[in-house]
Order: C-alpha cells, then sequence, then structure tokens
C-alpha cells in the first residue's frame, strides 16, 4: 500500500519557481528569498475565496505542494533554466515576469488516517489582476 509520501510525489509532476517569505523593503514594495525549484501540480480553476481584508476575491489557480507556500510569494510555473528567469536580475521584483502568479492564500490538507503526513494546496491569481493590499 503506498502512503500520503509516494502518492503526493507521483501527482506533483509539475515544476514552479517560487519566491517565498515577502519582507517589506521600507519603500512600499517587498524583497524575497532567492527563487527554488518546487515539485507541485497546478490546476486551472477559479475559485472565490476571502481576503485578508474578508473581500472576496477569485483565484484562477489552485496547487498542490508538499510545502506551504507564504501569502504574497509568487510562483511562475517552469524551472529556474528557463530563459525568462534568467533574464530576470536576481534582485528584481518577480511580478516583473509575465504569467506570474501571486499566493493569494493557503491550507494544509490532511490525510485521513495518518494526521502526521500532509500536502498543501496554495491559492493563485496572475498578479497583474490584482489591485494591492489584497495580499499581506
Amino acid at each position: 500500500m503506498m502512503g500520503i509520501p509516494g502518492f503526493i510525489q507521483r501527482h506533483l509532476n509539475q515544476t514552479v519557481v517560487y519566491w517565498g517569505n515577502p519582507q517589506p523593503d521600507g519603500y512600499g514594495g517587498y524583497t524575497y528569498d532567492d527563487p527554488i525549484e518546487i515539485s507541485c501540480r497546478v490546476e486551472e480553476v477559479t475559485e472565490v475565496i476571502r481576503s485578508t481584508m474578508d473581500e472576496e476575491i477569485i483565484s484562477r489557480a489552485a496547487m498542490y505542494s508538499d510545502r506551504r507556500l507564504d501569502r504574497g510569494g509568487y510562483v511562475y510555473v517552469g524551472t529556474l533554466d528557463d530563459s525568462i528567469i534568467d533574464a530576470l536580475d536576481s534582485d528584481a521584483d518577480p511580478k516583473e515576469l509575465d504569467n506570474v502568479m501571486v499566493v493569494l492564500a493557503n491550507e494544509k490538507v490532511p490525510r485521513l488516517t495518518r494526521s502526521s503526513e500532509s500536502m498543501y494546496k496554495a491559492y493563485l491569481n496572475i498578479s497583474k489582476e490584482l489591485r494591492p493590499p489584497y495580499v499581506k
């Protein structure tokens, strides 16, 4: 019988580049940790969720992974080797990329039989569709 780690890893067959740990830079923007690759599964699905200000916002995609993503972090479906990532200066804001998505919210999805094994779901939207300050 396959456990949840094997099940998760088998279905996380896509790769995203992830910029996490958003921190205010003191000038109205944010800085992020260096981008990393994450194995995941991204589904195009529209869902209505609540923002941190209790407003309804639209999530355009859901991403399943083995880790919790930071609200306000960014993901790009692809790899660090993609030319579009190479063109981005290491200190640049990931919002400058086309097709980058912002993490609106996340939740832990526990396994029914073993609560110590979980996967995570992040709700995403194209960053250019949002008006600040939806994500804090």
